[in-house]
């Protein structure tokens, strides 16, 4: 049994960025390209691999450039846990809360456009605002420890206090990891 959880997960984990990258960069066969021009996936692939390495959760080969590194090269990368959640927050992010904007319209295209390049402009600080709630998630408040209820905005307001600075850990500190690991042994078996 456990080894068919390894690997299906190995399986899952190993195809994911093909996953995104078939999904988000490759043109959709239903996509109409604008006579004249080509058809476009959401966004293209450097946009999608820096989207991935923000997340401090994804790890590439030892000694890769990322810089340099191919789509046939991301096979290799272990995409992260957040990866997911900096792209729906990049693709749909909650432009307004008006329901009866179109979204084909142009003042929402115009929007987006810039609400994304802010996003990548932005990018690396959201990177830190994730290492923060990786290391601290077990201090926020219940309703804020599952990062799918967040957008950038609110996890920066959440973590903004903490520091990722070393420091000795507290008893109580030590006492919350050795409980954790415990449970995380128990899971396991």
């Amino acid at each position: 049994m456990r080894f068919t959880n390894l690997l299906s997960n190995l399986i899952v984990e190993q195809s994911r960025f093909q996953v995104l990258y078939d999904k988000l960069v490759k043109p959709s066969p239903k996509a109409k390209p604008e006579p004249g021009k080509k058809a476009k996936g959401i966004m293209d692939f450097n946009t999608l691999k820096e989207i991935i390495f923000a997340d401090p959760t994804t790890k590439a080969p030892q000694g890769a450039d990322v810089e340099s590194l191919s789509v046939e090269d991301m096979d290799n990368v272990k995409v992260g846990k957040y990866t997911q959640w900096l792209l729906k927050n990049f693709v749909s992010p909650k432009l307004g809360a008006d329901p009866d904007v179109d979204p084909n319209s142009p003042q929402y295209k115009s929007a987006l456009a810039e609400f994304q390049r802010l996003f990548m402009e932005d990018l690396y600080k959201v990177t830190g605002d994730l290492q923060k709630y990786e290391r601290f998630k077990n201090r926020l408040p219940q309703e804020f420890r599952d990062i799918n209820k967040l957008t950038p905005e609110t996890l920066y307001d959440q973590v903004k206090d903490f520091s990722l600075e070393k420091t000795k850990a507290t008893k109580e500190e030590k006492k919350e990891a050795k409980a954790e690991k415990k449970t995380e042994k128990k899971a396991k078996s």
